[in-house]
């Protein structure tokens, strides 16, 4: 059996590493010599983790979330497609444990699949429908509709793969770690942009792909709105929502004070840094988080782990009111047009253009959908005459997997987020206890923003998300696994 092994591992191997000289020799053909060497600097690091003991998985998550789109666009049939070394390093690392689907029991899962996984991967399985869809409204759209298939498909790889690879505690814990230096870079970023917007668009034009440019919006916002590495101030709203919570946790189980303390420091920069993002719908999304959070507890132990994090949070929240009322309020409110009597911003009377022409367009649309990432088209036949749709789709995520999808898909969709939802019941081990409120409580205030925006279809923020879904799946087994022997 160890022979057997050795022999699968050592075939794999080789074929990770066939594939990526292969790619190299492309890289060397078409790509400029920067972008050469940052892309064997990234199959470096992939040979390393390949060679030693080190979850493969952090290599290519804190590459994926460290680097922007910064590799040259590809345009195939006409159709331009922003990609980065993250992307190629996960693809990579994917076709490298692909044959484990077949050669293991399971599918490679630690633990056995439960009712997560499959909602999970049939979820992801059954959009194969809206791209057929697509692909048959839009023959000449094929192209299209596999790469944009891919994309979504990376989230789930990124959940298989951490389930797979992050499997015991010590594992774990270095993931998490790792994690944790991902969102200190992203606050070392964005308090960049706040100091001096100059240098922060400096580094972002120099590193990020020169055949995608920045857009007028971004660049005119750059000063107010923190975008951080993600090139979007709700994006980085969003994810700064689940940092806060998972730094949260670290700080309930902590018993080192030095550590504890700086623990509520990353807490507090996280929430500056939300309110500097300018996002109403990551500050809605935040304060369910935390009435979800606190709810889940309801413990008197951890009664003064949670004191000193509200209180700061109120603390910030009052010294940077007069910004929310400038920034947020009168953006908001304070424009002429209105609704229903109500003074409402630009982009507010946009979002609800977006919403009835999406309602609209279920009339047409309600049991096949109108294909897989084609909302925006949806949406233009009910939009009046010269309307752009903001971000390409409807600015509420479960309108959009219904239009996109029909009937069925926004069924199962709801399904796999009620199966998610399930996690906060998890019995953790005592010195995990908590970890699936965190993790939760982010979820909550996630499906809030949903609400707002296409926060289920954004792979910026779904991977990092799912990520941590995969570690807290592996603990909840892990904790069975112990009950069973």
């Amino acid at each position: 059996m160890n022979v057997l092994n050795n022999l699968e591992k050592t075939t794999i191997q080789f074929i990770i590493i066939a594939l990526a000289l292969s790619v190299i020799i492309l890289i060397l053909i078409f790509c400029s010599i920067e972008v050469t060497a940052l892309l064997i600097f990234a199959l470096v690091v992939l040979f390393v983790a390949i060679l030693f003991p080190f979850p493969l998985f952090l290599t290519a998550f804190v590459f994926l979330v460290l680097l922007p789109k910064s590799l040259p666009m590809i345009n195939i049939a006409g159709f331009n497609f922003g990609w980065g070394v993250g992307d190629l390093m996960l693809i990579l690392l994917f076709i490298f444990m692909f044959p484990q689907f077949f050669l293991k029991k399971n599918l490679g899962f630690y633990g056995g699949i439960n009712y997560v996984d499959k909602a999970i991967l049939i979820y992801f399985l059954i959009l194969l429908f809206p791209l057929s869809i697509m692909v048959i409204r839009y023959p000449s759209k094929f192209l299209f509709g596999i790469i944009s298939y891919i994309k979504y498909f990376e989230i789930f790889m990124i959940y298989y793969i951490a389930r797979k690879l992050i499997c015991n505690e010590k594992k774990i814990k270095t993931s998490l770690t790792a994690f944790t230096f991902v969102i200190i870079r992203v606050i070392i970023i964005s308090f960049i942009q706040k100091i001096s917007p100059k240098t922060y668009l400096l580094f972002w034009q120099t590193v990020s792909s020169q055949s995608r440019p920045l857009g007028e919006s971004f660049l005119a916002s750059v000063g107010w709105r923190l975008a951080g590495p993600f090139f979007n101030a709700n994006t980085l709203g969003r994810f700064l929502l689940m940092s806060i919570f998972l730094i949260w946790f670290f700080y309930i189980k902590e018993t080192k004070h030095f550590i504890a303390n700086f623990y509520i420091i990353i807490i507090a920069f996280c929430l500056i840094l939300l309110i500097f993002t300018g996002s109403r719908e990551s500050y809605i999304g935040f304060l369910v988080s935390i009435l979800a959070y606190i709810f889940f507890y309801k413990k008197k132990d951890v009664s003064k782990k949670f004191f000193i994090p509200i209180t700061f949070i109120v603390i910030i929240i009052y010294f940077m009111g007069d910004y929310l009322y400038h920034k947020v309020i009168e953006y908001t409110f304070g424009y002429q047009t209105s609704l229903a009597g109500i003074q409402l911003g630009s982009s507010g009377l946009a979002r609800i253009e977006l919403w009835k022409a999406g309602i609209y367009s279920l009339s047409k649309y309600w049991l096949t959908g109108i294909g897989l990432s084609q909302s925006a088209n949806a949406l233009y036949e009910f939009l009046p005459a010269g309307s752009f749709v903001l971000g390409g789709g409807t600015h509420n995520t479960y309108l959009r997997v219904f239009v996109e999808g029909g009937m069925i898909i926004f069924i199962v969709f709801l399904f796999t987020l009620s199966r998610i939802w399930a996690l906060r019941k998890y019995k953790l081990s005592q010195s995990w206890k908590g970890f699936n409120y965190a993790i939760i409580a982010s979820f909550a205030g996630l499906c809030v923003t949903g609400l707002l925006a296409d926060t289920f279809q954004n792979t910026k923020l779904m991977i990092p998300f799912f990520y941590l879904l995969g570690i807290l799946v592996s603990l909840n087994n892990l904790g069975l696994k112990r009950n069973e022997l």
